[in-house]
This record gives structure tokens, sequence and C-alpha cells, in this order.
């Protein structure tokens, strides 16, 4: 999925005002940490939009800082349902290993009355972080993945963005690949799938 790449990125998606300071490192450093509590499932919605409002040092009520949550997940790279669909047609499961949370998963995968998901796409086994408890590049996220499949990890292989989660797949035993979200992301996996036979180009 495509993501806003700040705060301020954010806000204008959701139609709120950029104030300045709410995006300075210090904010962002005590953000991040209500986030990866929010991620891991031990930090409730309300209690996280709390520590959001804190964390901008009282710029931006909850209620904004909801709709800036909520408008944190742009849509899916182009060529990613088509890619699944092609997945399927060929008898490989496909699945889901995000860091995210309750609401962002809901408009991924679940969708909501009067919208629908974000991704039309079919997904054999979609696992979020706030379920399994844990985050990439946590161990246990890659273990705790492995048991709710029941796979061998030497039969998963895994794209990621991001070069930790990437060693960290590939530390529990699973094949891995990293993707550039600034190119073709579809193409690269297709390349990737290519190269081991798995899919033709």
């Amino acid at each position: 999925m495509r993501l806003a790449d700040s705060w301020d990125h954010a806000c204008r998606v959701a139609g709120v005002p950029v104030r300045s300071g709410a995006d300075a490192e210090e904010a962002r450093r005590a953000r991040h940490a209500h986030v990866i509590a929010h991620e891991e499932g031990r930090l409730g919605f309300p209690e996280y939009l709390e520590g959001l409002v804190r964390s901008t040092g009282g710029l931006y009520t909850a209620e904004e800082c909801e709709r800036v949550h909520r408008a944190w997940v742009l849509d899916p790279y182009p060529g990613i349902e088509a890619l699944l669909l092609d997945l399927r047609a060929t008898g490989l499961r496909t699945g889901v290993l995000s860091n995210t949370n309750a609401v962002h998963w809901d408009d991924q995968f679940t969708g909501s009355p009067g919208r629908p998901p974000l991704l039309a796409g079919p997904i054999d086994h979609p696992h979020g972080s706030h379920l399994l408890g844990a985050r990439k590049p946590d161990r246990a996220i890659y273990e705790r993945f492995v048991h709710a499949v029941a796979l061998p990890p030497s039969a998963l292989l895994f794209f990621d963005d991001l070069p930790a989660n990437v060693e960290g797949a590939r530390a529990a035993g699973w094949s891995a690949e990293q993707i550039d979200p600034r190119g073709d992301t579809a193409a690269q996996v297709r390349a990737h799938l290519g190269s081991r036979g798995l899919l033709a180009h």
C-alpha cells in the first residue's frame, strides 16, 4: 500500500491544517513511540489518539489526529491487484505481514459501511502486527506468522521495502527481497517471481 510520507503529507490528504512544529524531530520521536505501542496492540485507539495530541504539543485535537491517522494509508500500488489475481491463478498462496493497526487494517481488508476495502485482490493469509502482538523486524512476528499459516519458513518468499524487515525475514529462514517503493513495485515483485520460475514476466 502507498502511505503518506510524513505528518504534513497526511494532514494535506486529510484536509487538516499543517501547523508548524508538529513534524519536528522531537514530535516525530514521541509520535513513533505511540505508533509502535498501537501497532503491537499494547495501546488502544483512544489512548493512541491522546498520545498523538501530546506528541504535537496540543497543536492538534484528537478529532484532527484521527483524521490524519485515517488518511495515512493512500491506495494500493499500481498493478498489485492484478499481480495478486495472477498469483491466485497459478495456485500460489499469498499473504500479508504488515506493521499496522485496527483502523488501517479494516480500511485495507474489511472496509466499512458504504466504503469498500482499499485492497480488493485475494489474500490467503492476511496478518497484522496488532493481531500478532509483534512488529517487523522483531523475530517473534515472523515466527508467529509461520505458526499461523502452518508452513515451513523455507516455503515463504517475502517482499518489503525496508532493509531491516527483509533481513529479519531472512534471519527467520525465509527467502526475502527488498522492493523500492519509488519504482514500479508490482514489476519488481514479478521480476523476482519470474527469476524463481514462479510467475511469467
